[in-house]
Order: C-alpha cells, then sequence, then structure tokens
C-alpha cells in the first residue's frame, strides 16, 4: 500500500536527522534517492488519474499518499500549473473587463 509505504518513508526521514553516528551522510543520501524515486512515481499516479479525470479514485489517493510523505507540495504544486482554470486564464478576461468605468464598480 503507498500510504503505508509514505508513512514510513516520512518515518525514516524524522529519524534520519536523528542520526549522527558513522556512516550518517550516505544512509541520508540513499534514503533521500528513495524518497525522490517514491515520490516521482506517487506524482505520476497523481497526475494520472488527474488527467484521467479520477479525481476522486487515483488522485484522492496520491495526493493522500503524497501528503503523507512530505506535506504534499508537489501534488499542490502539479495541480496549480496543470489546472485549466490557471493554465487558460487568459480565455476567462481580466478583473477590469468587470468594472464599470462610469462607476468604477
Amino acid at each position: 500500500h503507498p500510504q503505508h509505504q509514505a508513512q514510513i518513508l516520512s518515518q525514516l526521514q524524522a529519524f534520519a536527522r536523528c542520526d549522527s553516528t558513522q556512516g550518517w551522510r550516505e544512509r541520508v543520501e540513499r534514503l533521500q534517492a528513495t524518497v525522490a524515486i517514491f515520490e516521482t512515481a506517487a506524482l505520476k499516479e497523481f497526475r494520472q488519474g488527474y488527467e484521467s479525470g479520477d479525481i476522486d479514485g487515483t488522485t484522492r489517493k496520491y495526493a493522500h499518499v503524497l501528503w503523507a510523505l512530505n506535506g504534499g507540495n508537489s501534488a499542490v504544486e502539479l495541480f496549480i500549473h496543470h489546472n485549466h482554470m490557471v493554465t487558460q486564464r487568459s480565455d476567462l478576461g481580466k478583473v477590469a473587463d468587470c468594472i464599470d468605468e462610469s462607476t468604477q464598480r
């Protein structure tokens, strides 16, 4: 289960911050590499779910996975950059278009 794996990786990251024994740098680097691979795979699933319109299934599942892993910032960034309201905002017009010139309201 990806949710459980994300929780374990998150806990390992917290534990790694306390590790000061010999070889800690190498262990932290390996853990960071593992987390990056996991995050990339989870983000891919999140994106595929979003693009296929499976918002309540895959997208929601992997949003929770990414949140458990590290707060979900990468999912938020992906959502913002691929959301049609953001990418097509020029089609929506400007705020100034909604203001009546004569009343300035």
